[in-house]
């Protein structure tokens, strides 16, 4: 996905709130992965589906539940 990092999202379910959160994995040069902090802004799901890198930017697309309606959900971060 960039020159040193192989990046992945997804989601998993938190089993003390049943909800799903995002989950976001990042991989170093010497083929370790790494779980990143990733936002939750809905109350209830959180799911991101797709990555794609541009720079020095890596960017996550999903969506979010915040009760009431189903919403878009972008997250971006440094590459680093």
């Amino acid at each position: 996905m960039t020159n040193d990092h192989t990046w992945a999202v997804g989601t998993f379910v938190n089993l003390s709130t049943d909800n799903n959160e995002t989950l976001v994995l990042r991989s170093d040069l010497d083929g370790s992965w790494h779980a990143l902090d990733a936002g939750n802004p809905g109350s209830g799901s959180n799911i991101l589906a797709g990555v794609a890198s541009q720079g020095d930017t890596v960017w996550a697309t999903g969506v979010f539940d915040n009760g009431a309606r189903v919403r878009p959900l972008v997250e971006m971060r440094p590459r680093s």
